[in-house]
């Protein structure tokens, strides 16, 4: 018996390997097998992919390995799961074997081993109001038609109980339920919630749960035992779902769903939905800011589509005031970083007892040091990147690799002592909150100050019961708060996030403001939120304010079209690493060469990325634009090619290549 086995390599293709008589009858598709590979025989551990019994005359039979061992005499993954790596390895272009190390952790077994769970008596479900059973009846018609329904909600609906009655439907069908949210950081208060209602049929699988629970989990799936509801965020698509019915994706739009780490590069919201088509099941992708994306395929009704908006009596929309910087530095009325109504409206709601955020996209105390004679900045020994000044510990900081530099007390270049700051992050923000505000309780929720375990639930915890009355942060800030007595939120820089150079700039801006706006929209008393900007007349700015999603939607899609970027093209970022520039340079032109010959003006052009340099690796970006109904397997074949005789080139092996399919 022979069978082709999936290694966890980044390499093209399965591998043959001969099974021993006395093992044979341990052996099915899906199990696991641990194999030797390579010239020094190194152990790896193996997945059945399918199993031969003659081999073609090709094949030098005498060369083939046999296996050492079989791991599971049971198959660690579904036949479906199968597919749907398949798909993934396809249309993300990247090995299986990339996707078989995702999808299991390299130190997962299939030893079953329950732990102790704490009896939960589920509690009867509450009744829904008048709207939601609207909705909810709506989404259920909707699905005898589509099945996916984006859901555009409003703060006021109270769209979790909806979901509720749309997992206890499904579970009566004797289906399963996949509830995926974007970051860890939001499952906490979900879970307890459905907890309530579901007790034990309910588990959480992230990369925060321990290994063995998520082993637990998933053996328990595939043994079909008590899991009925899982709630994760995007690794929760490779559990084996047997009958799976229902998925929810919750704020759809987020950029956290897309894996930007290691390869497969997927979109956990695109990559659900071909799940739910293997398993035939229904999606819901709710948002208050649906994705460009999303609201497009409803347009052109390949999803269905609620707006809880029309089904709301229309309310006073909250206050966003735009305050023009600019104009107030040209008369010099501006002498911190915070406008003079912003810090009035500050004082007031404190001292009404509210609290305040205060958000700026950047941590760190100022994003660059400069030789105000000669324009020197420090940057990264092992990155293209200015580096970032943090006060609290006195170090220049690379945000890309991590390395810490000693602050210089004089110019490398010129020797000149006056050495000044440009911009402000989190830090300078809140050293001059304290400035301000000395009797307030302040703290500062970014990358570097929740890096402790536990930290960051703490201060959630402490702001969420009132004691933190100024809270400063990233965009960490408005992802798991849960707002009660929040007076005013002020977005410090609106144009850094306008003027990012990417295009979908000005679509994640709306969507971060009008997520602020909802989180403040969610308690009794009416709060406020204060923008600064130095170009208030920007079209972009009047839409936020008139709270307009239409009109950005609108806005968006004419450039779109125009440009010919999603959702009218496939985006793919082909990511070319070397430790050499100068042989990148050289690569990177005979692969614009190699490509154009194939796939045309498809090639965009190549070019040195923003950040040019990461980790001592030198990057070149080549961009293509394909056409949404092209083929991603004839796609992948024409890539390939290309790609073996890059590295068949003498000299040119060792150059690194990724391909980021859909980038984010």
């Amino acid at each position: 018996m022979y069978i082709e086995v999936i290694l966890p390599l980044p390499l093209n293709g399965t591998f043959t390997y001969f099974v021993p008589t006395e093992m044979e009858s341990q052996i099915m598709i899906g199990s696991l097998v641990v194999v030797g590979f390579g010239e020094y025989n190194k152990y790896h551990r193996g997945l059945v992919l399918c199993i031969e019994q003659i081999l073609p005359s090709t094949i030098n039979v005498e060369k083939i390995k046999p296996i050492l061992s079989v791991e599971s005499s049971r198959p660690a993954i579904r036949q479906s799961q199968l597919r749907f790596w398949q798909w993934i390895s396809n249309y993300y272009l990247c090995t299986l074997g990339n996707v078989f190390k995702t999808a299991l952790p390299s130190s997962f077994h299939m030893k079953e081993k329950q732990s102790e769970r704490c009896k939960i008596i589920p509690q009867p479900f509450s009744k829904l109001n008048e709207l939601q059973k609207k909705i909810f009846d709506q989404i259920v018609e909707n699905f005898q038609k589509k099945d996916v329904c984006l859901l555009h909600k409003n703060i006021s609906l109270g769209e979790i109980e909806i979901y509720i009655h749309l997992i206890e439907r499904t579970l009566k069908q004797n289906r399963q339920v996949l509830y995926l949210l974007p970051e860890i950081a939001l499952t906490r208060q979900i879970t307890n919630h459905l907890k309530q209602f579901f007790g034990e049929q309910l588990d959480v699988y992230h990369s925060k749960v321990n290994l063995n629970k998520r082993m637990e989990i998933w053996n328990n799936l595939l043994s079909d035992k008590q899991y009925q509801i899982i709630l994760g965020v995007h690794s929760s698509i490779f559990l084996p779902f047997k009958n799976l019915g229902l998925i929810i994706i919750d704020e759809e739009h987020d950029s956290s769903y897309k894996q930007q780490k290691i390869a497969p590069y997927y979109h956990a919201r695109n990559a659900a939905i071909v799940l739910a088509t293997i398993h035939n099941s229904k999606v819901i992708l709710g948002s208050a800011t649906p994705s460009i994306e999303s609201f497009y395929n409803v347009q052109i009704d390949k999803y269905s589509y609620i707006n809880s908006n029309e089904y709301l009596k229309k309310t006073k929309p909250l206050p966003i005031i735009s305050i023009d910087v600019k104009e107030l530095k040209r008369k010099r009325k501006m002498k911190t970083i915070f406008s003079p109504l912003l810090i009035e409206h500050m004082k007031q709601k404190l001292k009404n007892g509210e609290q305040v955020i205060l958000f700026q996209n950047r941590r760190g105390f100022a994003p660059c040091i400069f030789c105000k004679a000669c324009n020197w900045t420090p940057k990264c020994h092992f990155c293209d990147i200015n580096l970032t000044y943090h006060k609290e510990s006195d170090r220049l900081t690379c945000h890309y690799c991590g390395r810490n530099y000693l602050l210089p007390n004089k110019c490398f270049r010129c020797g000149n002592l006056n050495l000044q700051s440009i911009g402000y992050g989190t830090e300078k923000v809140e050293e001059e909150v304290q400035v301000l505000f000395p009797g307030a309780s302040v703290a500062r929720m970014d990358l570097d100050t929740t890096k402790v375990k536990k930290s960051l639930k703490k201060t959630i915890s402490n702001f969420e019961s009132g004691q933190i009355q100024i809270l400063i942060g990233t965009q960490i800030i408005y992802k798991g708060l849960n707002i009660n007595k929040v007076g005013l939120i002020g977005i410090l820089d609106v144009d850094t996030l306008m003027n990012f150079p990417d295009f979908r700039a000005y679509e994640r801006t709306y969507q971060l403001i009008l997520q602020m706006v909802e989180k403040v929209k969610r308690q009794r008393t009416q709060g406020e939120l204060i923008l600064q900007t130095s170009h208030p007349n920007h079209p972009l700015i009047k839409i936020v304010l008139q709270q307009n999603y239409k009109g950005m939607y609108d806005m968006q899609i004419e450039e779109r079209i125009l440009f010919k970027y999603p959702p009218f093209s496939r985006l793919i970022h082909i990511l070319l690493y070397h430790k050499r520039e100068e042989l990148l340079c050289k690569v990177s032109d005979k692969y614009v060469h190699l490509l154009q010959e194939k796939l045309g003006d498809r090639v965009v052009g190549h070019d040195k990325p923003i950040v040019g340099k990461i980790k001592g690796l030198y990057i070149r970006k080549i961009l293509l634009k394909i056409e949404v109904n092209a083929s991603s397997i004839a796609l992948r074949k024409i890539l390939e090619g290309i790609h073996t005789k890059i590295l068949k080139t003498a000299g040119l092996r060792r150059v690194i290549i990724h391909y980021d399919v859909d980038p984010i």
